[in-house]
């Protein structure tokens, strides 16, 4: 677990070399980029911002998330895309929490962390159940079929929620969008840049949703 102070450690910058080089930040990286080139510019500019930050408090305990939150920060960035007030992308949250393997993984939650993750995790799956008629009102109708677009969104904040508590193998939102609307999201339906756009639009207004429901605070640390 690396904190702010851990940057004066010899073997520091390495460590987070190899969370800037590993295949699965390189996937994400490829994934919200329009171009492999966007996306190895925003992975160097990932790698220079978290080693900046980490030479003044407060620490940071995981890493590797934080990482890949500034890395779709630098890519938001490059897209024009990023406002000052708009939403931490919780989906990347999910993104991290699959299991893994290697030094530079979250170190796994005590007992009494996991207990209040679990505790609240469940409160936030009953006020999206509660209200998830409300929520999925409150979502724009991106397509050609409004209703079945904010639903599946309503489902992807549900399935982020769980992935976050550990609930799901799978932690790909595009996957589970492409298999809720293939339609709108799948490959071959649409150009390229046409349906990166409207898996980071969907992945957004995900993110919306959950902001309503998930104080930013029980998730980021």
């Amino acid at each position: 677990m690396a904190t702010a102070s851990d940057s004066s450690r010899p073997d520091f910058q390495q460590e987070l070399l190899v969370i800037r080089e590993d295949p699965e930040v390189k996937r994400l990286a490829r994934g919200r980029a329009r171009s492999p080139e966007m996306a190895e510019d925003a992975l160097q500019a990932a790698y220079y911002a978290v080693s900046r930050r980490l030479k003044k408090p407060p620490p940071i305990k995981d890493l590797r998330a934080y990482f890949c939150r500034t890395l779709v920060r630098e890519i938001f960035r490059e897209l024009g895309q990023l406002q000052a007030e708009a939403p931490e992308d919780v989906t990347v949250l999910a993104d991290m929490r699959q299991g893994r393997t290697g030094t530079t993984s979250p170190a796994p939650r005590s007992f009494p962390e996991e207990v209040s993750i679990r505790l609240l995790g469940q409160g936030w799956l009953r006020a999206l159940k509660a209200r998830r008629r409300e929520l999925a009102a409150r979502v724009p109708g991106r397509s050609d079929d409004p209703v079945r677009y904010q639903k599946l969104i309503v489902k992807v904040a549900e399935h982020t929620l769980r992935t976050i508590l550990g609930e799901n193998a799978d932690a790909d939102i595009n996957a589970v969008l492409s298999r809720g609307y293939a339609e709108w999201f799948a490959p071959g339906n649409s150009s390229e840049n046409t349906r990166h756009q409207r898996l980071l639009r969907a992945r957004n207004d995900a993110c919306v949703l959950l902001r309503t429901i998930v104080e930013r605070g029980d998730l980021i640390s």
